[in-house]
C-alpha cells in the first residue's frame, strides 16, 4: 500500500500540479460550513529547502489540489480544488490557506446582468454550479430573481435560501440547496454518546452554546407584504417591529423568521463521513445513580459546521450542531 493511502484523513496534496511530500505536511485543517463561506483548508508544511515558494510559486491565485477522506471507509476518499490565498514563511514552516474554487466561483461579481424570471430554483442553480452535482429538497414552483451587474452569486443564493427557509452550501464536488424542515427530517447518520463507555461513538469534549439571541435577531421582525388581492399580510409576532417585503405570498413571510440555531459545540474521534447538512443523534447520559438520559438537550442536531484536525499524533473533528429556531 502507498503512503498516500496510510494517513489519518488528508491523503496528498499537490501545489502547481507539484506532489507535495505527505511527511512536510505536519498539520492540516479542513472546514465546511452549511453556507457559502467554505470549504477552507489550512496546511503547515515543513520546508526547509524553500522548494514550495521558491520553485512551486505558492502564493496568491495558486492551485491546490487535495484528496482527502478514508480510504477504506464507507465513503471512500474525495479530491477538491482549492485557490490559495496566502502562503506564509517563518523559519522553516509554510502555512498555506486556501478556499474551495467551487465556493471562489460565487463570490466573482457577475459581468453582467442576468435576469432569472420564472424559473425554478434548480434552473438558475444549473447557471452557475459548473460542474457540480446539484443535490437539494424538491422545489417545482416557479421563482423570479435578478443577478445585477456587480453582484455576487452568492448574495443571490443567500437571498433565495432565506426566502425558502433553506440552507445553501457547497462541498465534496456537490451543490446543496436543503431547507430545514427537511433537513432535521432526516434519520441521524451517527449516534454519539456521552458519559457511556460502552457507546460506539464517543464524544471526547461537549459545550453547550447559549447565543439563541445573537442568531435569531435578524429575524425578528414583522414581515409584512402586499397583494393586490389580499391587501396587507403578515406574519410575526404583533409587539414586534414592522419590516416591508416586496414578496406577497404567506409561506415566504413565515420563512424569513427561520434561521438554524447553534446549540452544541463538541469534538469527536475523527469521522471523515461527517459534513454540513447531516443530522447527528446525541444522548448524554447523567451523573447519578439511575444513569438518566439528559432530556434538555434536542435529541437530533444539524451540522452546521464541521472542522477536520490532523497532526502528527492523530485525527480529530469538531463539529458545531445546531436545530431550526422553530423548534429550539
Amino acid at each position: 500500500m502507498s503512503q498516500e493511502l496510510q494517513q489519518y484523513f488528508l491523503q496528498s496534496v499537490t501545489i502547481n500540479d507539484n506532489k507535495v511530500p505527505r511527511d512536510w505536511i505536519f498539520t492540516a485543517v479542513y472546514v465546511e460550513k452549511a453556507s457559502l463561506k467554505a470549504p477552507l483548508l489550512k496546511l503547515e508544511i515543513h520546508d526547509i529547502t524553500g522548494t514550495i515558494i521558491d520553485d512551486w510559486k505558492a502564493k496568491y491565485g495558486a492551485s491546490l489540489v487535495a484528496e482527502m477522506g478514508d480510504p477504506q471507509g464507507n465513503a471512500g476518499t474525495f479530491k477538491t480544488t482549492f485557490f490559495v490565498t496566502s502562503a506564509m514563511l517563518a523559519g522553516d514552516v509554510v502555512t498555506v490557506i486556501a478556499v474551495s474554487e467551487d465556493v471562489r466561483r460565487f463570490k466573482i461579481p457577475s459581468p453582467r446582468t442576468n435576469l432569472h424570471t420564472n424559473k425554478t430554483p434548480d434552473a438558475i442553480f444549473k447557471v452557475y454550479a459548473g460542474d457540480q452535482q446539484i443535490a437539494g429538497s424538491a422545489m417545482k414552483r416557479a421563482v423570479t430573481y435578478h443577478l445585477n451587474a456587480g453582484e455576487k452569486p452568492s448574495k443571490m443564493f443567500a437571498e433565495m435560501a432565506r426566502d425558502k427557509g433553506a440552507l445553501c452550501w457547497t462541498c465534496r464536488g456537490q451543490f446543496n440547496f436543503y431547507t430545514l424542515a427537511d433537513l432535521i427530517k432526516q434519520q441521524p447518520s451517527f449516534t454519539y454518546e456521552g458519559n457511556n463507555p460502552q457507546a460506539e461513538y464517543t464524544l471526547s469534549k461537549m459545550r453547550l452554546i447559549q447565543q439563541d439571541h445573537a442568531v435569531t435577531a435578524t429575524n425578528q421582525y414583522r414581515f409584512v407584504g402586499y397583494s393586490m388581492t389580499d391587501g396587507y399580510i403578515e406574519c410575526g409576532d404583533s409587539s414586534l417591529p414592522v419590516r416591508y417585503i416586496s414578496d406577497s405570498d404567506m409561506e415566504t413571510l413565515r420563512n424569513m423568521q427561520l434561521s438554524l440555531v447553534p446549540k452544541l459545540d463538541i469534538e469527536v474521534a475523527g469521522n471523515p463521513e461527517i459534513k454540513p447538512g447531516m443530522v447527528i443523534e446525541i444522548l448524554v447520559y447523567r451523573y447519578d445513580q439511575e444513569n438518566r438520559l439528559d432530556e434538555s438537550l434536542p435529541r437530533k442536531m444539524i451540522v452546521k459546521n464541521v472542522a477536520h484536525f490532523e497532526d502528527r499524533v492523530g485525527y480529530t473533528t469538531r463539529i458545531i450542531l445546531g436545530v431550526p429556531n422553530s423548534e429550539a
